[in-house]
């Protein structure tokens, strides 16, 4: 009895300590048009993401900047003009530091590339209602 409660103990524990996701903050840096000319560099509302571990975190991080920048593309395209335009992004760690461009992984441009490409061909939904 104390062996199979020992081991559901493990098994338990186990499953804990692989399935814990960590919290990391996703903040989008913009270069935005001043009301009296010139341009400002601001960044946007923080947005909590949670993953495994910081190559997993750092793809959705990076999936969303791309999705920026392809709504603002679109926008360009139905509107004519944009006030912002997305410029980078920082990825925090629990200790607040930027982890965006220190997190690296063998098949990091790859990943991206492959990001790039399916954010880029999903449809211009914002010309196709300004239309």
């Amino acid at each position: 009895m104390k062996g199979k409660l020992l081991l559901m103990t493990i098994l338990l524990l186990a499953v804990a300590l692989t399935s814990c996701e960590k919290k990391y903050t996703y903040v989008e840096v913009i270069l935005e048009k001043g009301i009296f000319g010139g341009i400002d560099k601001k960044e946007k509302e923080p947005k909590i993401i949670k993953a495994k571990n910081d190559t997993l975190a750092y793809l959705d991080a990076y999936q969303k900047f791309c999705r920026s920048v392809k709504i603002n593309k679109d926008m360009r395209e139905a509107f004519g003009e944009t006030y912002s335009t997305p410029f980078g992004f920082k990825l925090l760690n629990d200790k607040g530091e930027n982890i965006a461009n220190s997190t690296f992984f063998i098949t990091r441009e790859e990943e991206k590339r492959k990001i790039e490409e399916r954010v880029s061909r999903l449809p211009n939904n914002i010309k196709k209602s300004a239309d």
